[in-house]
């Protein structure tokens, strides 16, 4: 009898630890988790907002000027903030950000994001973002470097389902090391796998980065020498304006803004048409961060001027 009672009060016991775990985990399955919507007046705001150590999101704001009513309505501003010294080993980071019919959202990263030695060989860190974009809504992202300190490893994936007529900026720039002190290449592995699909779950467009660092063949190439730091552009038009018309006029901007840099920097900008005609892929070399994010910001300015829509705001 005795035993009877013992086994089933561990068995219960047991049940709501389980429970109580696996209902912890789930709820810090995402240190970061927004969902946005319009308000009666149309403009974007925060409808959720989780936040865990150490991933947080500055007070909603809006940058734009007086000269499209609309565009100020809609468009709400965001800076991410990471508390933590950087990414070490064993990290694991979940971004989820969801966007309701009609909002549109610009993030920003406060600053850069340095994934730190990993002495382990066995070690790495993750970052996961997971994106839902509902019809008419756009979401622009330009973050901040990422620098891959020696010894360190970091696997990053992003899973973005959006609507057919989303809007979507999403880019990215990787230093290979702490240039300044003559750190380069001496990171274990950069592994990057990003994926777009419809609603339906039909995949559209999809893409893997798997940068060595120690050993790399290229790094003493004149090509990865002389420009170490790389970075991709995602810009996705609502198939409502993906017009060939618009993508020539877009990719002959991009061509320009590349061509301009070219001459007062050491840059390589080229883009290539998306699957479906629904927008371009742009991929940059340089020396420097500097000279991709500026190239980002005006291919970005670009895309808002062919929407009808307003610059990005000075200072971001």
């Amino acid at each position: 009898m005795t035993s009877q009672v013992t086994s089933q009060v561990t068995s219960q016991v047991t049940s709501q630890v389980s429970s109580q775990v696996s209902s912890q985990a789930a709820l810090t399955r995402s240190q970061l988790s927004l969902e946005l919507g319009c308000n009666a007046s149309g403009q974007t705001v925060l409808q959720k907002r989780y936040m865990a150590y150490p991933l947080s999101v500055s007070p909603l704001f809006r940058r734009e000027d007086n000269s499209l009513a609309k565009a100020r309505s809609k468009r709400a501003y965001l800076y991410r903030m990471n508390t933590s010294p950087g990414l070490l080993a064993e990290d694991a980071l979940g971004i989820e950000i969801q966007l309701a019919p009609g909002s549109q959202l610009y993030l920003a990263d406060q600053s850069a994001t340095k994934v730190h030695q990993m002495p382990d060989l066995d070690t790495y860190a993750t970052v996961k973002y997971d994106i839902k974009l509902e019809a008419d809504s756009t979401l622009e992202f330009l973050p901040e470097p990422l620098i891959l300190f020696e010894n360190s490893d970091l696997q990053q994936t992003t899973n973005i389902t959006m609507h057919r007529e989303a809007g979507l900026c999403w880019g990215e720039i990787v230093l290979p090391g702490r240039l300044a002190r003559g750190e380069v290449y001496q990171f274990r592995k950069y592994l990057n796998k990003t994926r777009i699909q419809f609603p339906n779950g039909k995949p559209w467009f999809a893409e893997t980065i798997n940068l060595t660092g120690k050993g790399n063949r290229f790094v003493q190439s004149p090509l990865f020498a002389s420009d170490p730091v790389l970075g991709t552009l995602i810009l996705v038009l609502p198939k409502a304006i993906a017009t060939t018309t618009t993508l020539k006029a877009l990719s002959d901007q991009i061509d320009q803004i590349g061509q301009t840099a070219a001459e007062t920097a050491s840059i390589s900008l080229a883009s290539s048409i998306l699957p479906g005609n629904r927008g371009l892929f742009v991929r940059a070399m340089s020396a420097t961060t500097r000279e991709i994010q500026l190239c980002f910001r005006q291919a970005l300015n670009s895309v808002r001027s062919l929407r009808g829509q307003n610059p990005l705001p000075y200072g971001l």
